[in-house]
Parts: C-alpha cells; structure tokens; sequence
C-alpha cells in the first residue's frame, strides 16, 4: 500500500470546456482547487502530451467554433458582423486614405467628385439668394421708398 496523498480526480471534460473558451491553464488549476504543477504533470499522464500542446489544440478547436459562428450570425443578416468579418478578412476599409496602387485614376476621380460637391453646395447657396428675392419681388419688398 502507498502512503501520501489520495490521487485528486481531475474533470478533462470541465477542462476541456475551459480550454476551448480560452482559459489558462493557471486559472483552470486555481478554478478546480489544485496546483498548476498537478494538472500539467496529469495530463502529460493521461494524455501523453505535455499540457501546451493539449491546451493549444483545445483552444484551436474553440476558435474554429467562434469563427463558425460569427460567419453564421454574419449570413443570417447581422450587418455589424458582416461589416467586422470584411475588415478582419478581406482587409476592407470604411473610409480608404490612400489612392496608391490606382495609377492616379482614383484620386483624380475623387477630387473630380469634391470639385462636383463644392459646384453643387455653391449653386445651392446661388438659388437661394435667387428665390429669396424672387419672393420679395412678387410681394414688393424690394421697392426702395424714399
């Protein structure tokens, strides 16, 4: 018969949970009341890997969930997610600074787009003045008394 301590049982399945939402294994040996040491020396035991690698393709298994299911919540409609996923993924942009790589196309194109702005703003300013003294036209206001 051995002397010591009885051999603490450790919950794999709990661990697991843990490690694919992404929890260290020093808050997961705090979280079930054992040392750090026990659960790595436990799993190079019963796992026949050392506890980084089993911890790494836990969480890898966890991040494919999440990526799964932010892709399902962007299909079905969520426009933030969809908006995230384009940033994340294909490096979109929501408001591009540069016009490199358009052989000078692009931004001639957008400063011929602020030039249009500005004409339109100014030809805005030019028909009010206009209206406003066509009305005072037509109700006299802009006859000078003496």
């Amino acid at each position: 018969m051995k002397a010591g301590r009885p051999k603490i049982e450790i919950n794999w399945l709990e661990v697991d949970e843990y490690l694919i939402a992404g929890v260290s294994g020093t808050h997961i040996a705090d979280t079930l009341g054992i040392c750090n040491e026990t659960l790595y020396d436990r799993c190079k035991q019963e796992h026949k890997m050392n506890f980084s690698d089993y911890s790494a393709k836990k969480r890898q298994k966890g991040n494919s969930m999440l990526h799964y299911k932010q892709f399902k919540t962007a299909m079905n409609g969520n426009v933030s997610m969809l908006v995230w996923l384009g940033k994340q993924r294909l490096g979109q942009k929501e408001d591009p600074k540069s016009t490199e790589g358009f052989d000078g196309k692009l931004g001639e194109f957008l400063d011929y787009l602020k030039a249009m702005d500005k004409k339109r703003d100014g030809n805005k300013e030019d028909n009010n003045v206009t209206k406003n003294s066509e009305s005072r036209s037509h109700r006299g206001d802009d006859k000078i008394s003496p």
